[in-house]
């Protein structure tokens, strides 16, 4: 969901208005529009990149540590199972 919007960010800040740039051949949005809009693009641009960064070390993460995850998810249940049982009784 999260890289979903990052690319119709992407698509919105960076493609519409380099589309207007194209088309008229000049900035015509203003100065502070310049620099919000360029802004705009590093930021949506950049978090795009850490987002599939992220994206990518958790699943090596999840495929190298395949093992240890399950062993962790085992010793997770066991232990919420115990504390549980030990809150019943």
């Amino acid at each position: 969901m999260n890289l979903a919007v990052g690319d119709l960010m992407v698509c919105l800040v960076t493609m519409s208005t380099e589309i207007l740039f194209v088309a008229f051949g000049e900035w015509v949005l203003g100065a502070v529009a310049c620099r919000l809009i360029v802004y705009g693009q590093i930021a949506t641009l950049a978090s795009t990149t850490f987002l599939l960064t992220a994206m990518s070390i958790d699943r090596y993460q999840a495929s190298a540590y395949l093992f240890c995850f399950i062993y962790l998810v085992n010793l997770y249940f066991y232990v919420a199972n115990s504390a549980v049982r030990n809150s019943v009784y």
